[in-house]
């Protein structure tokens, strides 16, 4: 498998909607965020660095801190360090269609079904959900704006 190459562009080539806002969450105006290389790019682990030097290492499909590296292999990383306006930037031009944003729905429902009350069935929201989450709204947001 080939190296991702990560620029603007690329970005925006992220089908998982709500990856870069949660990368976005874990970002300050006071770091950038380097990508991994590696695999796929569907949701690839990265390496925020303040301008303090902290460096602080993310698994990408958690989004959580990657307790096994406290840094990863630059050689492994995007060269360029994208600040949090450039992910901005990238997060509005991004397509946001419907078909991940209904893959998303049915992920977090399967994991989090019990949430929510057995009397609301999901299918009532699901058109409400849908358009949250392809304007942008995370969809574990979404879920709690619509399913009340």
């Amino acid at each position: 498998m080939s190296d991702m190459i990560w620029t603007l562009e690329t970005l925006k080539s992220i089908e998982q909607l709500d990856y870069l806002w949660k990368v976005m969450d874990n970002l300050d105006v006071h770091a950038v965020v380097h990508f991994g290389t590696k695999g796929g790019g569907y949701s690839p682990n990265y390496l925020i660095a303040r301008i303090d030097g902290e460096k602080t290492a993310y698994r990408g499909l958690s989004h959580e801190v990657d307790d096994s590296h406290d840094d990863y292999n630059p050689s492994n990383l995007s060269e360029h360090g994208f600040s949090l306006a450039e992910l901005m930037w990238v997060y509005d031009q991004q397509s946001k269609s419907a078909k991940p944003a209904i893959k998303l729905m049915s992920e977090y429902w399967k994991e989090n079904k019990s949430l929510f009350s057995p009397s609301k069935p999901i299918a009532e929201y699901r058109e409400k959900i849908i358009a949250l989450s392809t304007a942008g709204t995370p969809i574990d947001k979404a879920f709690k704006l619509t399913v009340v």
